[in-house]
């Protein structure tokens, strides 16, 4: 006798529920991996943009650490999975050291009309003139 054979249906019970590496083929135990697969890829996406979150403050493209910086998610993760920050500085400052092209750069504020530039071409009487009534 084989050991399926041998095998009692209380041993395949377990919880309440049937062993699902005793049954070949349970359409529960595909259904159950393909929602963990689909979890795992939810969570590698989240940690992803946390990562490009924390480059898009140095990097004027936050994807370049991956994609020009060739930094894999995993290299950036410490032992228990999570993001581990010193890491991801290190390679935004291994890239920017290499590439400083790279980095976010200020942009200027512009013309907000903070006062006048050119007084020659100024017909706009000041205060003295206007209310000696000179105009």
């Amino acid at each position: 006798m084989n050991e399926a054979e041998n095998t009692t249906p209380e041993e395949t019970n377990i919880g309440g529920h049937e062993d699902p590496s005793a049954v070949k083929g349970v359409p529960e135990q595909n259904e159950v991996h393909a929602q963990l697969t689909a979890a795992q890829s939810r969570i590698e996406a989240m940690l992803l943009r946390e990562v490009q979150h924390h480059a898009e403050k140095r990097l004027s493209v936050s994807s370049d650490l991956f994609d020009i910086g060739k930094h894999k998610l995993s290299d950036l993760l410490d032992d228990t999975g999570d993001i581990d920050s010193t890491k991801v500085t290190h390679a935004i400052d291994a890239l920017l050291d290499s590439r400083p092209e790279l980095a976010v750069r200020a942009r200027p504020w512009g013309d907000v009309g903070g006062g006048r530039w050119n007084d020659e071409d100024d017909d706009t009487p000041d205060w003295t003139t206007a209310l000696r009534g000179d105009n």
